[in-house]
């Protein structure tokens, strides 16, 4: 079903918001998701929030945001894509400079994961939200991510819960903010 869906939004050249969360979308719908991104220039809005796409399902995808440089929201919250999927989508947000809005919530992307984000966003100048709860993110992962939201004057949204950042990772967030 994903396939046709994909192969449909294939065609349409002006897609601004593309909503598949609880889709139950898994690796190889992820690669049918990824089809339907190519030349999606206009795409703004990218959501696959609950889904199951994996760490393949994760880079497919990514390969092909790497190409829209205004997604200003990107939503990938509970897909097990793990410190490796994270990467992978990293290394597409580093294109992107019109990146708002962030949420890569429960994906056990721990320190590994906050470390590639942490890096890919840095130069990034129009973050307003990140929300990374429940990741598995310690005091390393919290260092660097407090690095980074250090230059960050826009940002007004960071969500951290649930993950054991500790009493040095939460010092170091809070001399970031």
């Amino acid at each position: 079903m994903i396939a046709k869906i994909g192969a449909a939004l294939k065609t349409h050249v002006r897609l601004h918001m593309l909503f598949l969360d609880n889709n139950r979308i898994t690796e190889a719908g992820a690669v049918s998701v990824a089809d339907c991104l190519k030349n999606k220039q206009d795409l703004r809005v990218f959501n696959i929030d609950n889904n199951h796409i994996g760490v393949n399902g994760a880079a497919k995808v990514s390969e092909q945001l790497k190409n829209n440089y205004g997604l200003s929201k990107l939503y990938c919250d509970a897909n097990v894509i793990g410190p490796e999927g994270c990467e992978k989508l990293a290394e597409c947000m580093e294109m992107m400079d019109s990146l708002k809005k962030v949420c890569i919530e429960n994906n056990d992307i721990g320190d590994r994961g906050a470390v590639a984000l942490s890096k890919a966003l840095e130069d990034n100048d129009t973050l307003l939200s990140l929300h990374l709860e429940n990741n598995n993110i310690s005091r390393e992962g919290a260092y660097t991510l407090g690095e980074m939201i250090s230059n960050k004057y826009k940002l007004s949204k960071l969500n951290l819960n649930m993950n054991p950042i500790g009493d040095e990772g939460f010092s170091r967030i809070a001399r970031g903010i």
